[in-house]
């Protein structure tokens, strides 16, 4: 549907932005809009949906897809979303700090 004209393209990045919301939609969402970036970017890139979708990508909580995001974009810059994933990949090491800082300690508490 997202890249079909039934999507307008202003709520293209909205529609997205709610996959990557979902743990277990979000890395297949974001396969697909790697996959067809040069379809969806033009849809993505219109009134500020790109900062929509950059800071959606923040839900993501592992190294691996922190790494791929960081590279995808070093690959398809996104101007006017630059400061937007810088903070995005600022969110993503915050929860992953969390996670490895209390991982432990909730175990734990979850096994008593």
């Amino acid at each position: 549907m997202s890249i079909t004209p039934k999507l307008r393209s202003q709520d293209t990045a909205s529609f997205f932005a709610r996959f990557f919301v979902e743990e277990v939609a979000r890395p297949r969402a974001w396969a697909y809009l790697k996959e067809h970036w040069n379809e969806l970017e033009p849809k993505v890139t219109i009134f500020g949906g790109d900062t929509t979708m950059v800071g959606s990508l923040g839900n993501f909580c592992d190294a691996a897809s922190r790494e791929d995001i960081a590279s995808f974009f070093r690959q398809h810059p996104l101007p006017s979303a630059s400061r937007t994933l810088t903070q995005t990949i600022e969110r993503i090491n915050n929860c992953i700090a969390l996670r490895t800082a209390q991982t432990d300690s909730v175990t734990e508490f979850v096994n008593r």
